[in-house]
């Protein structure tokens, strides 16, 4: 698995380096999208109040509808019809929301640790899982 994770690596840093506009545009996108996910996530449990499972949802809800549309436009520029690429979309989203919540669970209702703390590990962990896997 450590070999998959680090072939997987090489070829997005060698693809992304050949073409530093899309590599710019990637890594704008993906840092507006975590320190979002990391805004929201804490306004909605702290003074909003919501629960620690509610407000994880509702921050990556708007994130990756944020994330997907971004890296469309401006990352990849990508002509291809929506509803082609939809259903790989939604499958990995659906993988990505089970990790992000096993993990704020874990860290947070397990093992008590701090919510915003633990929510910069779980994206920061989810980060490379995506880059890695997708």
């Amino acid at each position: 698995m450590i070999e998959r994770m680090s072939n997987a690596l090489y070829g997005a840093f060698d693809f992304f380096l050949k073409d530093r506009r899309l590599f710019f545009t990637y890594i704008t996108v993906g840092a507006i999208a975590a320190l979002s996910e990391f805004a929201l996530f804490n306004v909605f449990y702290g003074p909003m109040g919501m629960p620690l499972m509610i407000a994880n949802l509702a921050a990556i809800g708007i994130v990756v509808v944020f994330g997907f549309l971004s890296h469309k436009r401006f990352s990849f520029r990508d002509r291809q019809a929506f509803h082609r690429q939809l259903p790989w979309y939604l499958f990995m989203f659906g993988v990505a929301l089970a990790l992000n919540n096993a993990l704020i669970y874990l860290f947070v209702a397990v093992l008590g640790w701090w919510a915003p703390l633990s929510k910069l590990l779980q994206i920061g962990l989810c980060f490379l899982w995506n880059f890695t896997f997708s």
